[in-house]
C-alpha cells in the first residue's frame, strides 16, 4: 500500500508566497537591524545641534581675539576684561563640547539627551535675547556704531544664529515624527 502526501501552497507554511529568502527580505530598514532611523525632524535637529554650537564657538573664540587685541591696545587696566573673556571663551567651548555629545545622544534616540538640550535651547534663547537686548541698549539703538565695531558684528552674527536656531530646534525636537522616534526607542 502506497500514500502520498499532497500538500498545496496554503497549507504549506513554507511555501515561496510565504517565506522569502534572507537575500530577499523585503522588511523596512528600521526591521532590518532592530534600530530605528531616526525622522527628518531629529536628524535636522541633530545637524542644528553640532553646527550651531561649534559656529558659536568659533564665532566666540574670533570674537575673544579682536576684544583681547582691543583691550590690551586701548585700556590701562585690561587684566579683568582678558580674564572674564577667557573664563567665557573656555565655558563656550566646554558647553559646544557638550551640545554635540548630546546631539549624537539625542539622535541615538535617548529622550534624556533631548530633554537636556531643550532646556540648553531655551536658556541659549533667553540668553541670545538678553544679549541682543543689551547690545542695542549699550550702542543707544544705533546700528551705525554697531557695525563699526568688529567684535560687535561677530557678537550680533552669534546671537541671531542662535535666535534663529533654537526655535527651530525646539520645533524640531517635538514635531509628531520625533515624539513617535522617542516613544518607540524608550520602550526597546
Amino acid at each position: 500500500m502506497s500514500y502520498s502526501l499532497r500538500v498545496t501552497a496554503r497549507q504549506n507554511p513554507w511555501s515561496q508566497q510565504q517565506f522569502q529568502p534572507a537575500g530577499n527580505q523585503q522588511f523596512p530598514p528600521q526591521q532590518q537591524f532592530g534600530r530605528s532611523k531616526a525622522p527628518g525632524t531629529v536628524t535636522f535637529a541633530t545637524l542644528i545641534g553640532i553646527v550651531v554650537p561649534i559656529l558659536s564657538a568659533v564665532l566666540t573664540v574670533i570674537s575673544f581675539v579682536v576684544l583681547a587685541l582691543q583691550v590690551i591696545r586701548y585700556l590701562d587696566a585690561w587684566l579683568g576684561p582678558l580674564i572674564f573673556n577667557v573664563v567665557n571663551t573656555l565655558g563656550t567651548l566646554v558647553l559646544t563640547v557638550l551640545w554635540v555629545i548630546f546631539a549624537f545622544r539625542m539622535r541615538a534616540g535617548r529622550n534624556w539627551a533631548r530633554t537636556t538640550l531643550a532646556i540648553l535651547a531655551v536658556v541659549w534663547l533667553l540668553y541670545g535675547l538678553y544679549g541682543i537686548i543689551q547690545m542695542l541698549i549699550a550702542f543707544d539703538f544705533q546700528l551705525g556704531p554697531l557695525i563699526s565695531q568688529p567684535g560687535a558684528i561677530i557678537a550680533s552674527i552669534e546671537l541671531l544664529t542662535v535666535l534663529v536656531a533654537m526655535p527651530l530646534f525646539l520645533v524640531l525636537v517635538f514635531l509628531k515624527p520625533s515624539n513617535q522616534y522617542f516613544k518607540a526607542t524608550s520602550s526597546r
